[in-house]
């Protein structure tokens, strides 16, 4: 469950911990919390923005996504945030037959959205996935 969204803020590393998903430590209203990176997981490439999108102003610069799973709050940067979508099981595609590996594993179906696709993430495997080195 998204707890809240907020600007980017400086993710500190943690010294000799090797891990595929862990980023480090990120200070939300005073408190150290771990950060993720769903992007690893999911084998995505980080989005390369243009000059307009770099402007501190634009309407969804680089985020944090606070979430709270099986009681653990966790914390994930984004390259963007189109805001809260309502939707029906109606609207979700079937994922494409090109889709393979873990982003197949991790996600649910495909919304179209203003003729833009978005993959639909299946949040407790995933979670799953990001928390399972922090046991």
């Amino acid at each position: 469950m998204i707890q809240e969204i907020i600007k980017m803020r400086p993710i500190h590393s943690i010294p000799n911990i090797t891990s595929k998903t862990l980023r480090g430590l990120v200070n939300i209203h005073g408190r150290l919390r771990i950060c993720v990176s769903i992007g690893r997981v999911l084998e995505l490439e980080k989005l390369k923005k243009t000059e307009a999108q770099l402007d501190p102003d634009y309407i969804s610069p680089e985020r944090l996504v606070v979430v709270m799973q099986e009681n653990h709050l966790v914390a994930f940067p984004v390259s963007e945030v189109k805001g809260i979508i309502r939707y029906t099981t109606e609207m979700i595609k079937h994922l494409p037959v090109t889709v393979s590996g873990s982003k197949a594993v991790y996600t649910m179906g495909i919304l179209n959205l203003e003729g833009k696709d978005i993959g639909l993430l299946k949040d407790k495997p995933l979670f799953k996935t990001l928390t399972k080195d922090l046991k």
